[in-house]
């Protein structure tokens, strides 16, 4: 025989009433589900707990925008993957939309699965993930204590991290040499500079950021481009008679330090062809910068000064394939010498030659037909000819002073 009961269960002010209708057969009754837990609300009705409300040590994601639910709450750990189970992130990838975070934590959530993709650092909460680098586009998730390193350089390092706000994947690199990864963020040890080249022209690095010891995000810095040095311990200084030539601006990055000579290719400057970006020069020398090899194309005025944003007027954007260090004062002849120069009116760059037979613009050290005016010692005389093996017409040059500007030696 089957009995029904209707019982009435009245609660104190500030709870819930509930109908439970229980049904029992045999002897044995049904046990009514529990109601929600309830606080009462600022009115003095009863409200519902919300059940996404992060303790110190959680978060909480939701799937709608301004924390609407459903959602689900993570503690600290590492969730590669998307979905409910309790080593992944909690909900399905692609619909997080906001987030609340725990004062003592802080979350890193990334587009891909495995920490993959964009990944960005989330100290507070957020109501809109939708403005922000990694959209709705969440896949897995890390939780960790606020404030977390993967890579922490000691004094003699710097870290460098692929994401910004210092979020792993990380590497720690030594000194003098470039990185090998892209980073968004980097912390320079104590004892460090870090210099990373902001803009190219062609392949010369033509700005610059200086990074003392500190930490610095966001930064874009593609691979490559970051030169990383001792403070203070410039590698190339030249002496009196001798210049330092360097990659970056500043004087910063890859150098080279060269005597009084001819340079006339970029091996020989031991830099890579148009990277020489600035230089340092000795008090008692000079140095001619030519845009081409073989003191070839446009070359500048003596260069007596540092210089350490290299301009070459209008021929900036060429950069520089040959030098000549010259002492100071330019090419001088004795009374038993000429001077060759390859520009009209002295203007270098220039050799000087003894008495003796120059078959070829090899054997001179200037480009082929390119001579335009001379110097010539007192005690002797130039034949110039306009050909190799004294070939073509040939003149006489004694005391005669320059040359005209089209007259093109061989």
């Amino acid at each position: 025989m089957t009995s029904q009961f209707l019982f009435k269960l009245t609660r104190e002010v500030a709870t819930w009433l509930t109908l439970a209708l229980v049904m029992c057969a045999c002897g044995v009754s049904a046990i009514p589900e529990a109601a929600p837990a309830a606080v009462p609300d600022v009115d003095g009705s009863a409200a519902l707990t919300s059940p996404c409300e992060p303790g110190p040590s959680e978060i909480a994601l939701f799937t709608d925008g301004d924390f609407g639910e459903p959602c689900a709450i993570r503690g600290i750990g590492e969730y590669p993957h998307s979905g409910g189970n309790a080593d992944q992130m909690g909900l399905e990838g692609d619909t997080p939309s906001s987030i609340k975070v725990g004062a003592d934590v802080e979350a890193v959530l990334c587009t891909d699965g495995n920490f993959g993709g964009i990944c960005q650092k989330f100290t507070t909460d957020n109501a809109h993930l939708g403005d922000e680098k990694v959209h709705d586009d969440v896949t897995s998730l890390k939780v960790r204590q606020r404030g977390y390193l993967a890579c922490v350089p000691n004094a003699d390092q710097v870290a460098l991290f692929s994401h910004a706000d210092f979020v792993e994947p990380c590497k720690l690199k030594g000194t003098n040499g470039y990185t090998d990864q892209a980073f968004s963020s980097l912390i320079v040890g104590a004892n460090m500079d870090a210099i990373l080249c902001t803009y190219y022209i062609g392949s010369r690095c033509a700005g610059y950021k200086a990074f003392e010891p500190e930490k610095f995000s966001p930064i874009y810095a593609p691979a490559g481009t970051l030169w990383i040095e001792k403070r203070g311990s410039q590698s190339c200084v030249p002496r009196v008679n001798e210049v330092a030539l360097f990659e970056f601006p500043g004087s910063f990055g890859p150098c080279v330090v060269l005597g009084v000579g001819d340079y006339q290719h970029s091996y020989e400057m031991e830099l890579a062809n148009d990277t020489l970006a600035s230089i340092l020069v000795g008090e008692s020398v000079q140095a001619i910068l030519c845009t081409d090899a073989n003191f070839e194309g446009e070359c500048s005025d003596p260069v007596t000064s540092d210089n350490t944003s290299l301009y070459l007027g209008r021929y900036y954007n060429v950069g520089v394939s040959s030098l000549q260090v010259q002492w100071r004062g330019g090419c001088i002849p004795n009374a038993e010498q000429v001077v060759l120069f390859k520009d009209a009116n002295y203007h270098p760059p220039c050799v000087i030659k003894g008495i003796g037979s120059y078959h070829n613009a090899s054997e001179i050290g200037l480009p082929y037909h390119s001579i335009s005016s001379v110097r010539v010692g007192s005690s002797i005389q130039l034949c110039a000819c306009k050909e190799e093996n004294f070939g073509g017409s040939c003149d006489v040059v004694g005391t005669t002073p320059s040359l005209d500007s089209d007259y093109q030696s061989g």
